[in-house]
């Protein structure tokens, strides 16, 4: 269930950083709508979610996904601006499409440069394992 919930996160983050790199006008209120979706506590969330889609895992991981926006969104839009220009330029220059130059140079330069930053996916998964062993408890 975490692995999913983080992997649809991912996936919905970096399409959201890459669009937030692209409009710059969108980068501060998609960031602010991200830091109060994960201010919200999970029991109010849970409250709002199984009215609507009912008992069950899909609750858990519609949280789990809000929970991981801010800070999987925060360090791709950190990791992008991180990307060299002469490097961006000099892959305009060989011809690349935008979509090639995003594919090619860089997510993986985004990764290479500070694979710490990528650190965010453990971080949002140890808060669900520390959640649960408190629900437990």
């Amino acid at each position: 269930m975490v692995a999913l919930a983080m992997a649809i996160g991912t996936v919905i983050c970096i399409v959201l950083g890459v669009i937030a790199r692209r409009a710059a006008w969108l980068r501060e209120p998609l960031l602010a709508v991200a830091s109060v979706a994960i201010t919200i506590p999970s029991l109010a969330l849970f409250a709002i979610f199984i009215p609507v889609v009912g008992i069950g895992n899909t609750p858990a991981i519609i949280a789990l996904v809000i929970y991981s926006l801010m800070p999987i969104l925060r360090n791709t839009i950190t990791g992008l601006d991180g990307v060299d220009p002469a490097i961006v330029e000099a892959a305009k220059g060989v011809g690349l499409s935008g979509f090639q130059r995003l594919r090619i140079v860089e997510l993986p330069l985004r990764v290479a440069r500070h694979p710490h930053r990528s650190a965010h996916l453990g971080v949002a998964q140890h808060r669900h394992r520390s959640h649960r062993r408190a629900r437990r408890g």
